[in-house]
C-alpha cells in the first residue's frame, strides 16, 4: 500500500522544531491530508505559510508559535472550521492582522501574545 493512500486518514500532525525556514520546503503531501484536524508548526523558523494550508478545510487547531511570521497568513481566513489559532511569539503587528480573521465562525481561541502589537487588534470585538 502506498503511503499516500494513508494521508487522508491522518487527523493530527506535529512538525514542530524542524528547520523549514525560508526554504518553504513543507511536505507537498500535506495538501493531500484532507481530514487533518490539527497541525503544529511551532519553532519551524517559517516566515511565510504556504497557501495550501488554507485548503485544509477540516483543520480545527493550528499552532504557528515561535516562528518569524510578520503577519497573519491571509490563507487562514478560508479555514472556516478553525477553532484554535496560536501565533504566539512571532513578529505580527496590528496592521498585519486581517479583520477577516475575526469572521471565522468557530474561532474561540486566538493566541497572539508576544508579538509586536501596539494596540488592541482592530475589529476583535466583532469576532463571531
Amino acid at each position: 500500500m502506498s503511503p499516500s493512500v494513508l494521508l487522508p486518514y491522518i487527523y493530527g500532525l506535529d512538525l514542530s522544531r524542524n528547520e523549514f525556514g525560508n526554504k518553504q520546503q513543507f511536505p507537498v503531501s500535506l495538501q493531500e491530508m484532507c481530514n487533518l484536524r490539527w497541525l503544529e508548526l511551532n519553532r519551524t523558523n517559517v516566515s511565510r505559510l504556504p497557501e495550501f494550508v488554507g485548503k485544509l478545510k477540516s483543520l480545527e487547531r493550528l499552532s504557528l508559535a515561535h516562528n518569524n511570521l510578520p503577519d497573519v497568513p491571509f490563507c487562514l481566513n478560508d479555514i472556516t472550521s478553525l477553532r484554535s489559532l496560536s501565533l504566539r511569539d512571532n513578529h505580527v503587528s496590528n496592521s498585519q492582522i486581517s479583520t477577516r480573521l475575526f469572521d471565522i465562525p468557530d474561532l474561540s481561541i486566538l493566541d497572539i501574545s508576544h508579538n509586536n502589537l501596539q494596540a488592541f487588534p482592530k475589529d476583535i470585538e466583532n469576532a463571531k
